[in-house]
């Protein structure tokens, strides 16, 4: 649950800065403008007394749905492709309220509970069990090796296998050690991360750094200054990141930097970005080309603007589909749709995709599709407390085996991104889940794991 205290001081934020917005914008851009300040303040203060993962997942929407869009509306550059297909008054009066719907399903049906406590439970778990957090580690460098080499049937389970390194690495913050060996700990996490730089899985890695932010602030108590430096260094990184991801990866696999290392080239082409910062930030089509991969709301745009009036509302199809699809293996539903996106992008958006690109609808964009404006709202509200009723349960049975803390980003990793549809996050919600109970019993009942 939150405290008046620290929601009175974001409601002032986001009140302060959507008055300050209506001078320049439309009303329902400066309540959006004010509703992302609102989230980012309350995820700041948030950090060290709880997990918040809903309040990321609540912030990344935001940026991505309200303040991306909100960004391309003002450039005047635009993409052939990636633009907004429809009015920002006629997107922001949609959106908007459906995205604070989701975050008020949220926060209405919080879980309870002292994460302080959590604190000194990691640390007795790491004491009683020393060596499970690198048990973990190598279980997924191990996992992440044998992706590629196993039948497809098997890729799910192996990827996420492969996470369990992200895991061990939160694990093991929380044993007790000098500062020296503290510091190097936290640089061979650093090197476990960059590892997602070598694969070229720049997504994972931004998620994971801000996942394992959580637990270190947790585990080390930091100011509210610390806090928010991290934060903000967190999207600096993100956007070094993504103004490279791109000329890297056609690098990489045309092979052209063969004699050196990915890692080098990945440092080579950041540094070139720092050098020529100020030049970058000064123009107008490279900003804007950046927010393309920010902005979500050019996909659901396209919804808005070709839902109903070439296609007609799904009416829940889709919803339906995604629920029965996540609950059955492939085995028992061959038919079942295949995760990716590309279906249902081309269907609602009326685009063409190349033939091997997939695209997600998120969330909000599904409800409006199935539900209209109005029905989409009802839905967000449902969907944010569906997960906090999620988080509720894993936290009930953190109460008895706290390890499953550690576990709850991986199972929410798919959850708390801004792009992907439904059918990925039940999908990634349900199986992570299963996974992770079978894992934690045949450690115990297997290897005498103290958890």
């Amino acid at each position: 649950m939150y405290s008046k205290k620290d929601l009175y001081k974001c409601i002032f934020i986001a009140s302060l800065v959507a008055l300050l917005s209506i001078f320049s914008y439309d009303l329902w851009s400066s309540i959006g403008l004010g509703f992302v300040s609102f989230i980012f303040a309350l995820y700041i203060l948030r950090l060290g007394k709880t997990i918040p993962l809903l309040e990321l997942m609540v912030l990344i929407a935001a940026i991505q749905w309200i303040l991306g869009p909100h960004q391309s509306y003002n450039y005047n550059y635009q993409h052939f492709k990636y633009y907004m297909y429809v009015g920002r008054l006629e997107y922001m009066q949609v959106i908007v309220p459906g995205t604070i719907a989701f975050g008020a399903g949220v926060l209405f049906f919080y879980p309870k509970l002292d994460f302080q406590r959590v604190n000194k439970g990691l640390m007795d778990l790491v004491a009683a069990n020393p060596n499970l957090p690198i048990v973990l580690i190598v279980i997924g460098i191990l996992s992440s090796f044998l992706i590629n080499l196993l039948p497809p049937a098997f890729s799910f389970v192996i990827f996420l296998m492969s996470n369990f390194r992200f895991v061990g690495a939160a694990l093991w913050l929380f044993k007790a050690t000098r500062v020296n060996t503290l510091i190097s700990r936290i640089a061979i996490i650093g090197l476990i991360l960059l590892s997602s730089v070598q694969a070229g899985m720049f997504h994972e890695l931004l998620l994971w750094s801000a996942l394992l932010l959580s637990f270190v602030v947790l585990r080390f108590q930091l100011g509210i200054y610390w806090r928010l430096v991290l934060v903000l260094f967190g999207f600096s990184l993100a956007f070094l990141i993504q103004s490279v991801k791109a000329e890297y990866r056609d690098i990489i696999y045309s092979g052209l930097e063969s004699r050196t290392s990915t890692t080098e080239v990945f440092a080579d082409l950041v540094e070139d970005r720092l050098k020529n910062l100020n030049t970058l930030l000064s123009n107008e089509a490279f900003l804007a080309e950046m927010n393309v991969r920010l902005n979500q709301g050019w996909i659901i745009s396209a919804i808005m603007k070709n839902v109903p009036n070439n296609q007609p509302y799904a009416e829940g199809e889709t919803i339906v589909e995604a629920v029965k699809a996540s609950f059955l293996p492939r085995f028992l539903a061959p038919g079942k749709k295949i995760a990716g996106g590309r279906e249902n992008f081309e269907i609602f958006t009326g685009l063409k995709l190349n033939k091997n690109a997939s695209m997600g609808i998120s969330i909000i964009g599904e409800a409006y599709a199935n539900f209209g404006r109005e029905g989409s709202w009802v839905f967000m509200f449902f969907w944010g407390a569906f997960m906090a009723w999620g988080l509720g349960r894993l936290v009930k049975s953190g109460e008895k085996q706290v390890i499953i803390f550690v576990f709850i980003p991986l199972i929410f990793l798919q959850v708390i991104k801004a792009e992907t549809e439904l059918y990925v996050v039940l999908n990634h919600f349900v199986k992570s889940t299963i996974l992770v109970v079978v894992f934690l019993w045949g450690g115990r009942k297997i290897l005498n794991w103290k958890v």
